[in-house]
């Protein structure tokens, strides 16, 4: 885990110093599983004290050098308190272990910047969910970016109405676009590179 971490903070600097945004990946982990997360919703089975000495050692490293966004992953941790969702749609993930201080002994990241799914049309979410039910569960997670929903549509539908009755609330859709925009400022101030 500590070579990783070398690598990952080098490499968020590289991409960030020469005008590329660093979206780290997979959060919470991908890496010691087999299955593919495409077809199929992997399940960590690792203690929190595992994943604090394993996964979380280069995802903290991304981050302390300044990772703009974090990608998180459809798979299951349930040692951090969530045997059920998959953690791009789950609360305790995203917002306690990844934005927050940690859960059930899991260390926290806080994490500021933007947090974004990773495809909405993989199988663990198209196969469970309609894209509009996907769409505002991310939000209500604590995701900032949609990747890719099934049915961008329904998914745009499927937010509008949880807004108007309330079962997303509208300051979690403001502070997500706040978020990205912030993104998009931050990353205009460093200048690209010349494509030659």
């Amino acid at each position: 885990p500590q070579r990783v971490a070398r690598l990952v903070a080098a490499a968020v600097t590289g991409y960030q110093d020469g005008g590329v945004v660093a979206g780290m990946k997979h959060f919470p982990g991908l890496a010691r599983i087999g299955a593919d997360s495409h077809v199929t919703l992997p399940t960590l089975s690792a203690s929190c004290a595992d994943w604090n000495a394993h996964e979380a050692i280069p995802a903290r490293a991304g981050i302390d050098a300044g990772a703009l966004m974090v990608m998180t992953a459809h798979m299951l941790l349930p040692a951090a308190g969530d045997a059920a969702l998959p953690a791009s749609l789950s609360p305790v993930i995203v917002q306690q272990l990844l934005k927050g201080r940690g859960a059930a002994g899991c260390v926290g990241m806080d994490f500021g910047g933007v947090t974004i799914t990773d495809s909405m049309r993989m199988e663990p979410i198209t196969g469970h969910y309609k894209s509009g039910a996907a769409a505002v569960a991310a939000l209500n997670a604590g995701e900032d970016l949609l990747l890719m929903p099934s049915n961008p549509k329904a998914a745009i539908a499927g937010i509008a109405a949880a807004v108007t009755s309330g079962a997303l609330p509208a300051k979690r859709l403001d502070d997500a676009a706040t978020a990205v925009l912030a993104l998009r400022i931050a990353s205009a101030r460093v200048p690209a590179p010349p494509l030659d």
